[in-house]
């Protein structure tokens, strides 16, 4: 099964409030930033796992060579 990019910014609107490029941008603006931009700061609402973190940046990597694959390689 291979992850969505669309799910996992998802994951981090859920968990910081905001998608990753924030509100304020235009469509085109805001799919430029997720092309091109690197991942905005991770400022969580709640004390999250130690690992979390980075198994979202992982999840929104640019290059889909460089996120996880499949589902069990998440766990």
């Amino acid at each position: 099964m291979v992850l969505g990019f669309g799910s996992e910014t998802l994951a981090v609107e859920l968990v910081c409030g905001e998608p990753p490029f924030g509100r304020s941008r235009s469509i085109h603006q805001m799919m430029t930033a997720h092309q091109f931009d690197p991942p905005p700061a991770f400022t969580p609402h709640a004390t999250l796992p130690g690992g979390f973190e980075p198994w979202v940046r992982k999840l929104v990597m640019k290059d889909p060579e460089h996120r996880f694959h499949c589902l069990q390689m998440t766990q």
